[in-house]
């Protein structure tokens, strides 16, 4: 009897915490795939489409903290650029992401004659 109590009690949290975090709000290690539509340098900040409908999704750049990698080599902001299809890892506070991971990769072309 206390092992479903313990389970129910453990599924209940879970179900919680899951709602509390419906919108992403101050969730760790939030990943999102899109593509880069503008690129401020200015503050270090990118816009993205992402999904279906191209809803637009704000990035921030931390350059001292944050990891840029194109093509498996470590890159820099001043890399990315519109139509760059990436993924981004970070902390999600409303309808922005501060990013702490910023991975691009050009996918390979398909050989015709293979």
């Amino acid at each position: 009897m206390k092992a479903w109590m313990i389970v129910f009690s453990m599924v209940a949290l879970l179900g919680m915490t899951t709602l509390a975090d419906a919108k992403g709000n101050g969730k760790k290690d939030h990943g999102v795939r899109g593509t880069i539509a503008t690129v401020n340098a200015n503050n270090n900040t990118f816009t993205m489409t992402v999904g279906k409908k191209n809803a637009t999704q704000t990035i921030t750049v931390n350059c001292t903290n944050a990891t840029i990698t194109i093509d498996g080599s470590a890159s820099a902001f001043a890399s990315l650029a519109s139509g760059q299809k990436v993924t981004v890892i970070g902390t999600q506070n409303g309808d922005t992401i501060a990013a702490t991971a910023i991975t691009e990769k050009t996918p390979k072309k398909k050989n015709k004659n293979a």
